[in-house]
């Protein structure tokens, strides 16, 4: 399985409910999700695939749990369809050539670590993100908990659109190294 390259999931499956399904597929550049897709409800479904540089989610899928792309040091950009309004803890963690994240519907939350570094073995933060844009924030009622922790490069960030300033985030919810809060 180490050696797989692409992966097809055939038309009427629904749900992959398996969690790290590709964990070790390191060679694994294509993903092909059917349209019939409608909900990926495991724990690091595509986490650890290394390889991925891109993959196109279907219309209507719902995600609900966190750490789905985690690890996926190749994967550049996603546009998520507008059926995704939640951004799942840890969903890109670790993504280190992710560059852009493009909504199609309104994120109203973002999830614990979803844009964070990820921590080796030996307690060492690796792989930040490299994402200079995000989708718009307008909308967002809940960011919880570190999202961008490990963002030592970022020169510039750019916002669609920020939250209302009288919402409330949780303490370190923007926090980058070197920065105060």
């Amino acid at each position: 399985m180490k050696e797989l390259k692409t992966l097809t999931f055939d038309e009427g499956v629904e749900e992959i409910a398996s969690g790290s399904i590709v964990s070790g597929c390191t060679k694994l550049e294509t993903i092909n999700l059917p349209s019939s897709l409608q909900k990926l409800s495991g724990t690091g479904t595509f986490s650890g695939a290394s390889a991925l540089t891109n993959i196109t989610l279907p219309e209507g899928i719902a995600i609900t749990e966190g750490s789905t792309f985690s690890e996926c040091t190749s994967l550049k950009s996603i546009e998520l369809p507008a059926s995704i309004t939640t951004i799942p803890r840890s969903m890109f963690a670790g993504c280190s050539a992710l560059e852009h994240v493009t909504a199609n519907g309104t994120i109203t939350a973002i999830g614990n670590g979803a844009f964070g570094s990820v921590t080796d073995w030996n307690d060492q933060e690796t792989a930040d993100t490299a994402l200079t844009e995000i989708p718009d924030l307008s909308q967002v009622t809940s960011i919880e908990t570190v999202h961008f922790t490990a963002a030592r490069h970022w020169r510039r960030l750019t916002f669609t659109a920020l939250p209302p300033w009288d919402m409330a985030l949780s303490k370190g919810a923007m926090r980058c190294p070197g920065r105060s809060t």
